[in-house]
């Protein structure tokens, strides 16, 4: 992403929480924001060995199937049949992370990630990938 697409979405992120905070019943409950960044889901599949061309069905699949994770890990299964369902379970671990943003430092040196091996071990390519998702996420929101 570039720098102006950085500002775009801190602005409707930005635009999202102003309209919170001006409806009484919304800023009254607690609200989650989800975010993804290409990025990052790309460094995760690549980290994984995920051939490219299955990049799409793969964050389709997860999408599609997050509820139901038995569906989703057998849909994973098709899509990679090279991972068996205990590489599966690790990739899927890496899309978990929730909470504050300031924290994400702290998952990053969980045992249960593969994020400190995304960012110094697997290739250059991964880790400038995670990275520059990782800084472009953090710009937004510190």
């Amino acid at each position: 992403s570039t720098a102006p697409s950085v500002v775009a979405h801190a602005e409707l992120i930005l635009t999202v929480i102003d309209v919170i905070n001006s409806i009484p019943e919304l800023k009254k409950s607690s609200c989650t924001i989800y975010v993804n960044h290409t990025k990052i889901m790309k460094a995760i599949l690549l980290f994984y060995q995920i051939d490219e061309i299955h990049h799409n069905e793969v964050l389709k699949s997860i999408y599609d199937f997050s509820r139901n994770y038995g569906k989703l890990k057998d849909a994973l299964k098709k899509e990679c049949d090279s991972l068996n369902y205990r590489q599966i379970d690790s990739l899927l671990a890496q899309f978990k992370f929730e909470g504050p943003i300031d924290k994400i430092h702290k998952h990053a040196d969980n045992k249960d990630t593969n994020f400190k091996a995304m960012l110094y071990k697997r290739g250059r390519k991964i880790s400038t990938l995670f990275k520059e998702g990782l800084r472009e996420i953090l710009q937004i929101f510190l």
